[in-house]
């Protein structure tokens, strides 16, 4: 995998020299992908890595749109500078579930306190 910075926007079609920039992965992880990113003008950072539903992007800790590239990669615009990109999977089904299997375990134990009182007030003496 190999991140990739094209030029942008209306200064590239009138603009034909190279872009001046670079990207660097600074930490791979299977759910997180971080980045050093720097360009000269407004880019298109790719990720050669496959666009799936529940991976977002943010840009010096802003969210930002995660582009599909060419159908299949992962893509985020950027500005000219240095910046921080970090790619993160955060599915909304595991957010989902998550919060489901919370509110269970709070039932329960309201449940099993309930019936753990209840039990104590009407057992004899």
């Amino acid at each position: 995998m190999a991140p990739l910075v094209e030029t942008l926007g209306s200064s590239a079609a009138h603009d034909h020299s190279p872009i001046r920039g670079s990207a660097q992965i600074t930490s791979f992880r299977p759910n997180a992908i971080s980045l050093a990113v720097e360009t000269d003008r407004e880019a298109i950072l790719l990720l050669s890595e496959i666009f799936y539903p529940g991976w977002g992007v943010s840009v010096d800790d802003h969210r930002e749109e995660i582009i599909r590239a060419d159908g299949i990669f992962r893509a985020v615009k950027v500005l000219p500078g240095k910046h921080r990109v970090l790619f993160r999977y955060q599915p909304r089904s595991l957010t989902i579930g998550a919060t489901l299997s919370i509110l269970t375990l709070l039932l329960l134990c309201f449940s099993w306190l309930w019936i753990f009182r209840r039990s104590r007030h009407s057992s004899p003496g």
